[in-house]
């Protein structure tokens, strides 16, 4: 791990990239993507986020581990915040989630977190391109949901306000191992 650079000076578009990675690990491909939100000025290249990615590494504000998928051309690296960016964005009296936060995702949840960045960002992508935001993002199994005697802690949620003025609610699973019953007087 490279020691952080004291001096380092966070932008905008740094703090863009840390709230990115907040929300859920991602590859370089994906925060190219997502770039296209951001208030300033996108990426325009693979290369130019990968340098911007190795700065914010240099600095100890993000880390780096490859993904255990197949693919072509060999697995993605992703890239999830540290404790170090957490009080960036958040300050030094900032309580942090978990200290798994800041870890390598377990290799069986690899392709669970693939999708769910995929998703997350086609989702923030999409929106944007229609002029509605996101807000009230809350990351995988940090919201809590009772329903009767079980709790159901989704993979994300969020909010998604649109230029006419409407809020609209989501909730996103999308393995198949949470098990939902629909509420009826005549079940058990």
């Amino acid at each position: 791990m490279a020691t952080p650079t004291p001096h380092r000076h966070l932008t905008d578009r740094d703090s863009e990239i840390l709230l990115a990675l907040d929300r859920c690990p991602l590859t370089v491909l994906q925060l190219l993507k997502l770039s296209r939100t951001f208030a300033g000025q996108p990426f325009t290249s693979l290369c130019s986020v990968q340098n911007r990615l190795q700065k914010l590494r240099d600095a100890g504000w993000v880390r780096r581990w490859p993904y255990a998928t197949a693919g072509r051309g060999g697995s993605p690296d992703y890239y999830k915040i540290t404790l170090v960016g957490f009080h960036l964005l958040y300050g030094e009296s900032a309580v942090p989630p978990s200290k798994r936060r800041f870890a390598g995702v377990p290799i069986a949840n690899h392709h669970h977190t693939h999708s769910l960045a995929e998703f997350i960002v086609h989702t923030i992508t999409a929106a944007h391109r229609r002029g509605t935001r996101m807000a009230h993002f809350c990351r995988e199994n940090t919201l809590r949901l009772r329903v009767g005697d079980e709790t159901f802690s989704p993979d994300s949620a969020f909010e998604l306000h649109t230029p006419a003025g409407l809020q609209l609610n989501f909730l996103v699973e999308l393995d198949n191992g949470t098990r939902l019953r629909p509420l009826s007087s005549g079940s058990p």
